[in-house]
């Protein structure tokens, strides 16, 4: 079975004018010792896992304070149903 979650967070970042360099910078200025990896943000970037909920709050609000805009969850993954995954 393939992946069922989507991110979609590069397309997110494009629209947006914002480089993944930058969404990590704002993440670490917010979070301090507490902020995810800059690494996180890039794989979340190019869709490789599925980041927890801790992953998910830092990049969404981080993402608020860059764009000021109302950003949810749905915004940045899609779930795919099983009988759509390609094995």
């Amino acid at each position: 079975m393939g992946q069922v979650i989507r991110s979609h967070l590069g397309a997110v970042l494009e629209r947006h004018g914002i480089t993944a360099y930058k969404l990590s910078k704002a993440i670490a200025e917010a979070y301090g010792d507490q902020a995810i990896k800059q690494q996180t943000v890039y794989a979340v970037v190019k869709g490789n896992g599925v980041p927890d909920a801790r992953t998910l709050n830092q990049i969404i609000t981080a993402l608020r304070g860059l764009t000021g805009q109302e950003l949810q969850v749905g915004d940045l993954l899609d779930w795919v149903p099983d009988s759509e995954v390609a094995s």
